[in-house]
């Protein structure tokens, strides 16, 4: 064998590494990129979707006074149907639990008149659920009035009525 042809034999060899070198040089910047282009769109997704449950829990909070509601269970104060202890209903129709929920009570007699106010707590009420607790029935209370007068969920970040957010969103908290 000649040293021509032996030259040209290691010429191909290091032009044949040198293609291969330089096409997986080529993968590896694809694949790079790729990866790259995989957490930039990972990113905005959560970036995204961060926002939007900022959105969806600014509007829930705004709107609390249509999700919760407070009733009271009529009574009378004399025959068969006096209730010793009325019931207190507490609907939360808000995709979240509430952890307290503090209410108002007013013992009102026949006239209309106030006999005794009264405040209550409860605690941990699961969203989309009905709540119940009883309270003690006073002398001559014929009606019972409730209204809600503290509010917090933790996960909505809502407080009534401490909200410590803008003007556009006044009971955001924690």
């Amino acid at each position: 064998m000649s040293e021509n042809s032996a030259g040209t034999g290691v010429k191909t060899i290091l032009f044949v590494i040198l293609s291969l070198v330089f096409i997986c040089f080529r993968v590896a910047r694809c694949v790079i990129k790729e990866k790259k282009s995989s957490a930039d769109t990972y990113s905005l997704n959560t970036q995204y979707l961060a926002q939007e449950d900022q959105r969806l829990k600014t509007i829930q909070r705004n709107n609390w006074h249509s999700k919760i509601s407070v009733t009271t269970e009529e009574f009378s104060d004399s025959g068969p149907n006096t209730k010793k202890h009325p019931a207190i209903y507490v609907n939360n129709r808000l995709n979240a639990d509430l952890d307290e929920i503090g209410i108002e009570l007013l013992y009102m007699d026949k006239k209309g008149k106030l006999i005794k106010k009264d405040l209550i707590s409860l605690y941990n009420i699961k969203a989309f659920s009905r709540d119940t607790t009883t309270v003690k029935n006073y002398k001559n209370t014929t009606s019972l009035e409730a209204e809600i007068v503290l509010l917090k969920s933790e996960k909505l970040e809502l407080c009534f009525p401490d909200g410590i957010g803008s003007s556009a969103d006044p009971y955001h908290c924690y």
